[in-house]
């Protein structure tokens, strides 16, 4: 029996148009360079053989793309296989595709040969497959297909899912650009990620609004304060040059009177939630309360450090305590407080007066 295939990939054996698909027989087909394996597979329909590569009998168009299955399940591994060559009956193949679902190519045409992905279905979960799809526009048009899987996976907690390397194939992304859509994947137990992912994911920090303050979220569910007020914080951006050479004493800077925020007082709180995982607060960034309105700020012993002019031109504050679990100040964390009466740490109170107002740490000891 000789075979052919069409332009979409499709074995046949009689017609000169694929009887799947309509398309024509490939120019490669044609000319005798088509390599249809070594075994063929027996049809559990119709009986017939059709080539080993072949997703649907050539005489009956019954599905025979079962997946090469272990018997067992095996042990979750800590990063996606490189080369996947068995699933287990709850294993689930995860690849990029696009919206059109025509897998022609890397992981998309593996999907299709070897574990049941459907032709012409771009999206979703078809055999033991998922497809995302990855050639229709940037990381930030992906995104929602990959949150569209992560809640999918959630659901189905009886599946595990192996993530491939999607997008950095054929579309021509790379890591750096995709596992950051992946990031709240990290603690879902049936998502197994690739290893190149989870190496950007360890170092990726993600920016976060929760209650109207802005946080930055990393891998190892610790969390920094970024800014008290955006508005405010945007304001700091604008100045930090001016203001770092002025409490290095290299020039007196002017700034409009406009400072971010209403509220009178904030507790920083010492864990956040965000999306059902829990996040610990170690951090005040640098700029976070800087031309803040607040008179009292409450700091928890979660915070270990503190950033470059977290706290400047904070007009109403008059003391700031630090918790005796901070053990690294950036130079220049307070500066320029002008109602600021008096600062406490590990049990040393630093006093303003007219002629030396608070800057902390000191200079002399940054």
């Amino acid at each position: 029996m000789s075979y052919k295939q069409c332009i979409n990939g499709h074995y046949y054996a009689f017609g000169v148009a694929c009887p799947f698909c309509g398309a024509a027989e490939s120019q490669e087909s044609r000319e005798g360079a088509i390599d249809y394996g070594q075994t063929a597979k027996e049809c559990p329909n119709c009986g017939g053989f059709s080539p080993v590569r072949q997703r649907r009998c050539i005489y009956c168009g019954a599905d025979l793309c079962e997946p090469h299955t272990q018997s067992e399940t095996r042990t979750r591994p800590e990063y996606t296989p490189e080369h996947i060559t068995q699933l287990a009956p709850n294993e689930i193949f995860v690849f990029g595709s696009n919206l059109d679902g025509i897998h022609g190519g890397g992981a998309a045409r593996y999907a299709y040969e070897h574990f049941g992905a459907e032709w012409g279905v771009g999206v979703g979960m078809t055999g033991h497959c998922y497809a995302i799809p990855t050639m229709h526009g940037g990381p930030s048009e992906i995104k929602p297909y990959v949150d569209r899987f992560i809640n999918f996976a959630k659901k189905h907690s009886d599946y595990i899912f192996y993530v491939t390397p999607i997008g950095c194939g054929i579309a021509g992304f790379t890591p750096e650009q995709i596992a950051p859509l992946f990031f709240s994947a990290l603690d879902i137990p049936n998502i197994v990620l690739p290893r190149t992912f989870c190496d950007v994911l360890r170092n990726e920090e993600i920016r976060v609004n929760c209650d109207d303050h802005i946080y930055l979220l990393r891998a190892d569910h610790t969390a920094s304060l970024l800014c008290y007020s955006e508005d405010a914080y945007h304001l700091y951006k604008r100045y930090r040059n001016w203001i770092i050479e002025a409490y290095e004493g290299e020039k007196y800077w002017e700034y409009e009177r406009h400072f971010g925020g209403d509220e009178l007082s904030f507790s920083i709180p010492d864990t956040i939630i965000y999306e059902d995982r829990e996040y610990r607060v170690t951090r005040i960034d640098e700029g976070a309360f800087a031309f803040c309105v607040l008179l009292s700020i409450e700091i928890p012993d979660s915070i270990v450090s503190i950033g470059k002019s977290a706290f400047v031109r904070c007009i109403g504050l008059s003391t700031i305590i630090l918790p005796d679990s901070v053990d690294y100040i950036e130079t220049g964390a307070v500066y320029d407080c002008p109602n600021l009466i008096y600062l406490k740490w590990r049990g040393k109170t630093h006093y303003s007066t007219v002629d030396n107002p608070i800057v902390f740490p000191p200079l002399q000891q940054a």
